[in-house]
């Protein structure tokens, strides 16, 4: 793919001054613009189905309920509405059903052409791991429907997950909001190009990222979407990535004044102050913020980040002690069965990597096995939701994240050759996994292990055969910062001490959340 010059952002720049004076308010601007067929034999069940698409579009305004219930809705007013089924088991969706959803794309020729196309589109983006085939599906679709903003957002929505078209994410969101300029969920995408904030897809290289470029496009969606309770989180995290942390807080705030819209905003509002004074250094309030959503009901999943804050400020004993407490009330907490058995997988894998990383080699070992049999309970509870061959890739991939921990295991603790040696098998394991950038976890641990020998410029070599932003998140998580840092040590034991120095300060300077931050950043500090 030819790499595009993201300086066509300046494009939105001009379309941004234009908004501030045509628009006046966050409401939907939808209504006149033609959009997508959607067959249905009930006017109510369309009316439902496009409600459920604009929550979708306006974020975390609502809860993932609401969308849920408009597309059930959608469904019991009319059960043959084959879009909004489809929907509701993708990515527009709440569900996770890949079944259904296989029977959604076998009928698809039983509704318009252009929701055919949209169906095989849903279909790919959720089933198939290589994301270049969900985005050939919604390519097609702009190239034949040019006039509809929806196709363009969600082709800028998908694209914006594959760092390799990032540019095209780009270029297809500006198009969106060229034909629909007061787009909410347009706007914080390409936002989310310079600044991090949720799930927002892949930012820019960090050497093109501008905050000064972005500023025009966060104070437009603060004067054009007050009304959008999402407002204040992107405008709260522009200065946190400045470290204005009061600035930050006082917009986070905000949040609580928009719980008439949904208790959720409370939720957010206690989250993100968290967040903030993380990097503030305020731990204390830190905990306090985080404690409060505990108290909630574990609401944004604090429990899951508790652990990160305690290991920001190095309390690894901490850590361990809030993810304890957490297995512990887990039956309290009256989760799905699906979901506490997820938890059970993210609490295992995070105590394996608190114990590898502080060298308690035993409980290290105990939990890369307790992860592997939780992620096997979990796999098994959805096996009729799934098809044979996702089982079966699914089991695969629980014994691979294995493989991966035990090597990753040896390494932390001095065991190179045993690393050396199995790696060795570990790369024809690691070409079978159904996924992108299947090797990248190989030339990581490569790196690693080279890097610990004292081969600086081989690590290197290694690390260069992949990036940052491939692997597969947090579940092996040696990808992001924990790959940039121990890239900066490779290059500055080679001798190349400024370009080792500019990767510590990105780690350094960042001021969010992640598993992988959140073991290096106090590492990459020191080397400054």
């Amino acid at each position: 793919m030819a790499v595009k010059n993201p300086i066509t952002m300046k494009n939105f720049y001009l379309i941004i001054l234009s908004v501030l004076i045509i628009s006046c308010s966050g409401g939907s601007e939808t209504s006149n613009l033609p959009d997508i067929t959607i067959t249905t034999s009930s006017s109510e069940a369309k009316e439902a189905y496009l409600k459920a698409m604009d929550l979708y579009d306006q974020r975390r305004q609502a809860t993932v309920e609401e969308r849920k219930t408009l597309l059930n809705q959608a469904l019991t007013l009319d059960p043959d509405f084959l879009l909004a089924k489809a929907s509701l088991y993708s990515m527009l969706g709440t569900e996770f059903n890949n079944k259904v959803l296989k029977d959604v794309y076998d009928a698809r020729e039983t509704v318009s052409e252009m929701e055919s196309k949209i169906i095989e589109f849903l279909y790919n983006e959720r089933t198939n791991f290589d994301p270049e085939v969900a985005s050939y599906n919604i390519t097609m679709l702009t190239d034949e429907y040019p006039e509809l903003w929806r196709l363009w957002y969600w082709s800028g929505v998908v694209k914006s997950y594959n760092p390799g078209e990032i540019y095209d994410a780009i270029d297809d969101l500006e198009t969106a909001l060229e034909i629909n300029p007061n787009h909410f969920g347009t706007k914080l995408f390409l936002i989310a190009k310079h600044l991090q904030f949720g799930g927002w897809g892949n930012t820019l290289p960090a050497e093109e990222i501008d905050l000064e470029f972005i500023k025009p496009m966060v104070d437009n969606v603060e004067e054009n979407h007050l009304d959008n309770s999402y407002t204040h989180v992107v405008v709260g995290n522009y200065y946190r990535t400045l470290s204005q942390f009061d600035k930050a807080i006082e917009s986070y705030n905000k949040l609580e004044d928009f719980q008439d819209q949904g208790v959720q905003n409370l939720y957010t509002a206690n989250h993100y102050r968290a967040l903030a004074n993380t990097f503030k250094n305020d731990f204390e309030s830190a905990e306090f913020y985080f404690r409060k959503n505990v108290e909630l009901g574990n609401q944004f999943g604090a429990y899951s980040w508790l652990p990160q804050m305690f290991l920001f400020d190095n309390n690894f004993d901490a850590a361990i002690s809030v993810l304890d407490e957490f297995e512990e009330n887990l039956i309290s907490l009256e989760l799905p069965a699906q979901q506490e058995l997820n938890s059970i997988v993210t609490i295992n894998r995070l105590k394996f990597l608190c114990y590898a990383h502080n060298q308690l080699e035993d409980e290290s070992l105990q939990h890369i096995q307790l992860t592997k049999e939780s992620q096997l309970n979990a796999i098994n509870l959805r096996k009729n939701r799934s098809t044979e061959n996702e089982y079966n890739e699914q089991v695969k991939f629980a014994e691979y994240v294995e493989e991966t921990f035990l090597i990753w295991h040896d390494i932390l603790f001095g065991n190179y050759s045993n690393a050396k040696n199995k790696l060795n098998d570990y790369k024809s394991i690691s070409e079978k996994i159904n996924r992108p950038n299947n090797l990248h976890n190989y030339y990581v641990l490569n790196a690693l292990t080279e890097l610990n020998l004292g081969n600086p410029d081989k690590s290197l070599e290694y690390f260069n055969m992949t990036n940052k932003f491939n692997g597969f998140g947090d579940q092996i998580p040696l990808n992001d910062d924990y790959y940039t840092y121990f890239k900066g040590l490779a290059l500055r034991a080679s001798g190349d001490i400024e370009s080792g120095k500019a990767l510590f300060n990105e780690i350094a300077s960042k001021n969010f959340y992640g598993i992988q931050p959140s073991l290096v950043r106090n590492l990459a500090k020191a080397q400054l």
